[in-house]
């Protein structure tokens, strides 16, 4: 067995930060981070397709409805009812659950990065770029799955670590290892039903416990026993799933049943640009696109010299082998998105950051601290460091952390404090065809704005009247009209025409969303309606009581 050591530049008092003042920036870090994180979030409301879809199936969730939808992510309703029962029945409910999330990742990213490390000025940098990253607050604030899946890789990662650190100079598993092994992969399991894209990185965990007990141990048998314990708390979040609902749905959620059907052959001369794009998406759309992906691929190199290195002179420097923890995350990752023609958002790859950001900082000091072996080197580590860190901040744009920007309500939002107390059964809202088409204004029915008997879609309405009679019969004293228009070739758009077509005095083949447009315009001109409210996006007429 070989001996594990720490050979990274001094970490003692007299080279680190003590920790109260740790503590102190710490504390700092995270008001910042509150700050970018939940300042006016409460104002802004729900934005995008996925808010009201992720709304309304932990809504669902929430009133014991457990309905599964094409997505498959189970576990984010499961939080999302969480933060609905925490933060009330609002459409910020879930922004703050994401935040609060994002808030743990910086705790989360500082713990990694000292077991990394070792070094709590280093953990801190780490942390400094998790807290005031623009893209990272950005998908706190408003992205779901995401800092979801982001806090359970961290937690897996923190445990793997914590187990590896118990069990350095043991025989055999303990009882404790194995239940922080078990636990390690339990949430690796549940954070992949946070989204399937995780699923990827199992390969480069089950590859990293390998290389660590063939690197310590000498023993395969040692390197099996690990990955099966680890692989059996995967499976439980697996196994309830398949309890509860099938095994159909926990195979979509885990491994993304429609992304499954995109398979592409083995990669070769032909599609390296594939190769090459997923790369840049995952770590330059995800990282920065400059300074950050370089270095990493730099130092990947380095980093894999120094611990080969080691383990020839018998030796293992328990810091540099954690820190190929975040190489194998992401070739893994990219390796497996290479054969899957998916589009991959920069979004998806944002649980790369920490692992990327710990591996550059930590790597960096090293080679500062191997140039200057003098008694400036402590000089140079932290210098290094803090400039990489504003590397990152400067790539993310930290300013725009704390853009009024941010805290606009959103389009939706401003329609509802326009109509909220106008409407009711009595005097209802219109929301026509080409708009209804879109997610966003079917969830305004949603209990966080109007209820379903205040609002009418016509899709609804029958063909035995025209639009006059069909107004006037169902109550509709306000008219929702959005800017943009429905899509000719979109599927339903046939049956949109079909239905709807009539209502507006048309033959079915002369309809379309522009022809809708110009009507419901020049009806509303006709009838003196009056614009109530108006955005880039939509606009709100009240036809009066003279209806």
């Amino acid at each position: 067995m070989l001996h594990c050591t720490d050979n990274a530049p001094p970490a003692g008092p007299a080279h680190d930060l003590d920790w109260s003042k740790t503590l102190l920036l710490l504390c700092i870090l995270l008001a910042g981070g509150a700050y970018a994180r939940f300042a006016g979030l409460s104002l802004v409301g729900l934005s995008t397709g996925d808010d009201f879809l992720y709304w309304k199936w932990a809504f669902d969730w929430y009133n014991g409805d457990f309905t599964i939808y094409g997505l498959f992510r189970i576990a984010n309703p499961l939080i999302g009812a969480l933060g609905i029962k925490i933060f009330g029945v609002n459409d910020y409910a879930l922004h703050f659950t994401n935040a609060s999330f994002g808030l743990l990742n910086i705790v989360l990213v500082f713990l990694f990065a000292s077991q990394v490390s070792g070094s709590r000025t280093q953990a801190l940098c780490a942390a400094f770029v998790q807290a005031l990253s623009r893209r990272v607050v950005e998908i706190d604030r408003f992205e779901t799955p995401h800092t979801y899946s982001e806090t359970f890789i961290l937690l897996t990662a923190i445990l793997l670590l914590a187990y590896l650190k118990h069990q350095d100079g043991q025989q055999s598993m303990t009882s404790r290892g194995m239940a922080l092994l078990v636990l390690s992969g339990l949430c690796f399991g549940f954070g992949a039903l946070t989204h399937f894209d995780l699923s990827f990185c199992g390969p480069s965990i089950v590859g990293f416990l390998l290389l660590v007990a063939l690197c310590a141990h000498r023993s395969w048998k040692r390197a099996l026993q690990e990955m099966l314990v680890f692989t059996a708390g995967y499976f439980v979040p697996l196994a309830a799933g398949i309890a509860y609902f099938s095994y159909t749905t926990m195979f979509g959620a885990l491994f993304g049943m429609r992304e499954l059907q995109h398979l592409n052959h083995l990669p070769t001369l032909a599609n390296q640009n594939w190769l090459y794009y997923t790369y840049v998406r995952a770590v330059g759309g995800s990282i920065g696109a400059d300074l950050v992906p370089v270095l990493f691929l730099l130092l990947v190199p380095y980093a894999a010299w120094s611990v080969a290195g080691s383990a020839r002179r018998g030796e293992i420097d328990r810091s540099a082998l954690l820190s190929l923890l975040s190489p194998l995350m992401l070739l893994a990752y990219v390796g497996v998105l290479s054969f899957v023609r998916v589009p991959i958002f920069n979004r998806h790859s944002l649980f790369l950051l920490p692992f990327v950001a710990v591996f550059v900082i930590f790597w960096t000091w090293r080679v500062l601290a191997s140039l200057g072996r003098s008694r400036h080197a402590r000089r140079w580590r932290l210098g290094g460091v803090v400039v990489l860190a504003l590397v990152f901040l400067v790539q993310f744009k930290p300013q725009e952390c704390f853009s009024a920007k941010w805290q606009k309500p959103s389009a939706y939002r401003q329609m509802h404090d326009v109509l909220k107390g106008r409407i009711n059964h009595n005097e209802r809202l219109l929301i026509t065809p080409y708009v209804v088409r879109d997610f966003r204004f079917q969830s305004l029915t949603l209990p966080a704005y109007f209820t379903k008997r205040d609002v009418d879609h016509v899709f609804e309405y029958t063909q035995d009247c025209g639009f006059d009679e069909s107004v006037r019969r169902r109550k509709i004293r306000y008219v929702a009209i959005a800017y943009e228009l429905a899509d000719a070739r979109s599927a339903g758009f046939t049956a949109l025409r079909q239905i709807v077509g009539s209502q507006y005095g048309m033959l079915a083949a002369d309809y379309s969303p522009e022809a809708e447009y110009r009507f419901l315009r020049r009806w509303l001109a006709d009838r003196g309606a009056v614009e109530l409210h108006n955005t880039d996006e939509l606009a709100v007429y009240d036809l009066g009581q003279g209806r």
